[in-house]
C-alpha cells in the first residue's frame, strides 16, 4: 500500500502518511450491535481499484469488498490513547474545580449558621413570621401562672394565687391595651387596667377606684398643664416642658407598623459589616491553611471521611481582625445616627419633663465625647488583647457537604503577671435536622498543672413524631464538679411537650424544675396557646412547689377596647376631686385586707 500523496510505501490499514502527513483514505466506522461496539476500518471508494470499461461489456457480479478489522495492538493502542486522554481531562476539571483551603475553611465556618437554614422549632411555630406579624397587625397575648401547692404549710394560705397579665394591640392604628391582675384564692384579687393611643392614656383600678384616670397628651398638652388646678402650679414652678412628652410618645409609637423605622436593626448592621469591611477578607488572606491527615465523624448519623486541614491564626491577624471590625461599628453612621436620636429623645424628656437642665452640652457634643471614650476603651482593649493572646492552632475537618464537622484548636493566654493558661478546644459537629442539633464540646484550660474542663453535648431528634432536645454542660477542676441537664420532648402528634432543668452539685440535684403541658391552636406564625399543666420546683430532690400556667398569642377579633367607667382627667381635677379618689382608695384597700385575714 503506497501514498497516493507521495508514493512512499504505508503500513498495512495506515490512517495517516508518516512521510507527508496526507490522510491515507481509510476511514473508522463503528457499529453497534447488542450493545458491543465493533471497529472496523473500511477502503473508500475513492481508493477502490476499478476494472477498464469495456466496450461491450459482459454482465459482472457485484463482488463486496472485505472488510479489514484492527489487530489486537491497534485496539490495544487506541484504548490506552483515550484512557490518557481521559484521564489527564478529568484530572484537569477536578483541579480546576478545587476550592482554595482557605475558602474550604472560612465556608466550612459560615456552615454553621447559615440564613437559609429553617430550624425544627420554626418549622412548627413560625415565631420570624409571627414577629413580622405582630408589627402591623391586631393580635392578643396573654400569660399566666398559678400556685396549685406548696409544701410548706406556713405558705398553704397562697395556695391558688396567681398572677396574670393579657393584651390586645393594634401596631398600625396605635392603640394598644393591657391588663394585670393579681389571683387570690382562684379569684381576682386586684388588677390594674391601661390603655394607651397616639394621643391619650387610660388607667383604672377597680377594685380600689371605680374612677378612669385619663391623661389626653396629644392635644395642648402644655395648656393642660398650665391650666391644672393641682398640677399646674407644680409644674409651673419646675419648669416643665409639656411638649417633651409628646414628642417622646411619638418617637416611641413611630418603631410599630413599618419596620423599617425601628432603630438598632442587628440583622441590617450585620449585613453592612459584610458589605462594607474588609476584616474578613484580610483575616482570610492571614491565615495560613494546609492539607492535613483525613479521619472519620459521625454526621447525619453516618460515619463518613472527613478532610482535614491544619489552620494557623497568628495573634496579629486574630488583633487585626478584632481592631478593624470595631471600628468599623465605631465608625457606622446608620448605627450613629439612631444612637444620636435615642440620646436626643432621653435628653429632651429628661430636661423638658423632669425639669433636669444640668446639661451644658447638646446631644452631638455629648455622643462625640462618648465616642471618643469609646475609642479610647477600644484602642486599649485591642493592646490588652494583644499582650495577652498568642497564635490558634487548629485542625479543622469538613465533610464532603463542605459542612464544619469538628475541630483541634489550642492556644495560650498570658496574664500581667507572666502566667500562662493553655485553652484547648476540642468539637464534633454531629448534625441532624440542622448542622449543632447533635454535637460535643470539650474546653480545657491548664496552668502549672491544674485542669478545668467544660463540656457540652447537646443531642436531639427531629422526625414525623417529635421534636427533642437535650443537653448538658458539666464544670470540674479535678476536685469538684457540677452539672446543668436539661431536656426537652415535643410530641408532633399530640402537641404535648415535657421540659425538665436539673442543676446538680458534686452528683446531687440541688435544683430542679420540670413543665408538662400541651400547645393548643396552633396556626404557624399567627397563633398559639400553650397550657402549662404541672410545673414542679424540686430542692435538693424535694418538691418544694406545684405551679400551672399558660402563654398564648393570636388574632384580635374585633377592635382594641377603650376604658369603661367614668373618667377623671387628672390635669383637670381639682383638690377636691383627688379627696374623693383617695378616700375611696382608702377605704376599698381596708376591705381588701381584712378579706384576707
Amino acid at each position: 500500500m503506497k501514498c497516493k500523496m507521495c508514493n512512499a510505501e504505508l503500513p498495512e490499514n495506515t490512517l495517516v502518511c508518516p512521510e507527508c502527513g496526507a490522510e491515507t483514505g481509510i476511514r473508522m466506522d463503528e457499529t453497534v450491535s447488542e450493545g458491543v461496539i465493533v471497529e472496523e476500518i473500511v477502503e473508500t471508494e475513492e481508493t477502490a481499484e476499478t476494472e477498464p470499461m469495456m466496450a461491450d461489456p459482459e454482465p459482472q457480479l457485484e463482488v463486496t469488498p472485505e472488510k479489514k478489522k484492527l489487530s489486537t495492538g491497534w485496539k490495544a493502542g487506541i484504548a490506552a490513547a483515550v484512557a490518557v486522554v481521559a484521564v489527564g481531562v478529568g484530572f484537569a476539571a477536578f483541579t480546576m474545580n478545587q476550592k482554595d483551603p482557605k475558602t474550604v475553611v472560612i465556608d466550612a465556618f459560615k456552615s454553621v449558621y447559615t440564613s437559609e437554614q429553617v430550624y425544627p422549632m420554626e418549622e412548627i411555630f413560625g415565631f420570624e413570621e409571627m414577629t413580622k406579624y405582630i408589627r402591623t397587625s391586631k393580635y392578643e397575648n396573654g400569660l399566666g401562672i398559678k400556685l396549685e401547692s406548696i409544701a410548706n404549710q406556713d405558705f398553704e394560705v397562697l395556695n391558688g394565687g396567681g398572677i396574670r397579665v393579657s393584651s390586645k394591640n393594634d401596631m398600625a392604628s396605635k392603640k394598644s391595651y393591657a391588663e394585670m391582675a393579681i389571683e387570690y384564692n382562684n379569684m381576682d384579687l386586684v388588677s390594674m387596667n391601661v390603655y394607651m393611643d397616639a394621643t391619650k392614656l387610660m388607667g383604672s383600678v377597680p377594685e380600689l377606684s371605680e374612677k378612669v384616670f385619663s391623661l389626653n397628651y396629644g392635644e395642648d398638652l402644655a395648656g393642660q398643664l398650665e391650666r391644672s388646678p393641682v398640677v399646674g402650679p407644680a409644674i409651673e414652678e419646675s419648669g416643665v416642658d409639656a411638649d417633651a412628652f409628646t414628642d417622646y410618645m411619638d418617637y416611641i409609637w413611630s418603631f410599630y407598623g413599618e419596620e423599617e423605622n425601628v432603630p438598632f436593626q442587628l440583622p441590617q448592621l450585620w449585613e453592612r459589616y459584610k458589605e462594607g469591611s474588609r476584616a474578613i477578607e484580610d483575616f482570610k488572606a492571614a491565615m495560613t491553611v494546609q492539607k492535613a491527615e483525613n479521619s472519620s465523624y459521625t454526621v447525619d448519623g453516618k460515619e463518613k471521611v472527613c478532610k482535614g486541614y491544619d489552620v494557623v491564626i497568628t495573634k496579629d491577624a486574630v488583633v487585626q481582625f478584632l481592631d478593624v471590625s470595631s471600628k468599623f461599628f465605631m465608625e457606622d453612621e446608620t448605627l450613629k445616627k439612631d444612637v444620636l436620636e435615642y440620646l436626643s429623645q432621653v435628653l429632651a424628656l429628661s430636661g423638658g419633663m423632669y425639669g433636669i437642665e444640668t446639661y451644658d452640652q447638646s446631644p452631638e457634643e455629648m455622643m462625640e465625647e462618648a465616642w471618643a471614650e469609646a475609642e479610647i476603651g477600644r484602642t486599649d482593649l485591642i493592646a490588652e488583647i494583644q499582650k495577652m493572646i498568642g497564635d490558634v492552632n487548629m485542625t479543622v475537618y469538613v465533610d464532603q457537604k463542605g459542612r464544619l464537622s469538628a475541630l483541634d484548636a489550642k492556644t495560650s493566654l498570658t496574664g500581667e503577671d507572666g502566667s500562662v493558661v493553655d485553652l484547648m478546644l476540642q468539637g464534633e459537629l454531629k448534625g441532624g435536622a440542622y448542622l449543632t442539633q447533635n454535637l460535643n464540646l470539650n474546653l480545657t484550660m491548664s496552668s502549672n498543672g491544674e485542669n478545668v474542663t467544660l463540656t457540652f453535648i447537646k443531642q436531639g431528634v427531629s422526625d414525623d413524631k417529635q421534636l427533642t432536645c437535650d443537653w448538658s454542660l458539666a464544670f470540674t477542676d479535678g476536685v469538684s464538679k457540677g452539672e446543668v441537664t436539661y431536656t426537652g420532648a415535643y410530641g408532633k402528634e399530640n402537641n404535648d411537650y415535657n421540659l425538665n432543668m436539673v442543676v446538680n452539685g458534686d452528683g446531687m440535684p440541688i435544683v430542679e424544675v420540670a413543665v408538662t403541658g400541651v400547645v393548643e391552636n396552633l396556626v404557624k406564625g399567627k397563633s398559639f396557646h400553650a397550657a402549662a399543666d404541672y410545673i414542679t420546683i424540686s430542692v435538693q430532690g424535694e418538691e418544694l412547689a406545684k405551679l400551672s400556667g399558660y402563654y398564648s398569642i393570636g388574632a384580635l377579633e374585633g377592635e382594641v377596647p377603650e376604658m369603661e367607667g367614668e373618667q377623671l382627667d387628672v390635669l383637670a381635677a381639682t383638690e377636691a376631686d383627688w379627696e374623693h379618689v383617695l378616700t375611696e382608695i382608702q377605704n376599698n384597700l381596708l376591705g381588701l385586707l381584712f378579706s384576707l385575714l
